[in-house]
């Protein structure tokens, strides 16, 4: 009997650790993807802080050039 419960152990063993490398490839997916998606948020930020100093500096420009044309 003895054997019998060291074989259980050991199927137990087993199969915990296969589940644990199912969980461990999930997260590591998952930690890829975010990774993926934070270099494209930061991409994307660079490219709106850019685009807003832009138009902020239009907009300047216009202010000028309205403020020029009612005198």
């Amino acid at each position: 009997e003895i054997q019998h419960v060291g074989n259980q152990v050991t199927k137990l063993e087993h199969e915990t650790s296969v589940k644990f490398a199912v969980l461990f490839d999930g997260y590591k997916q998952t930690y890829e993807k975010l990774q993926e998606h934070d270099k494209r948020f930061d991409s994307i930020e660079t490219k709106l802080d850019s685009l807003s100093l832009k138009v902020s500096s239009h907009d300047s420009k216009l202010e000028v050039m309205e403020g020029g044309r009612k005198k």
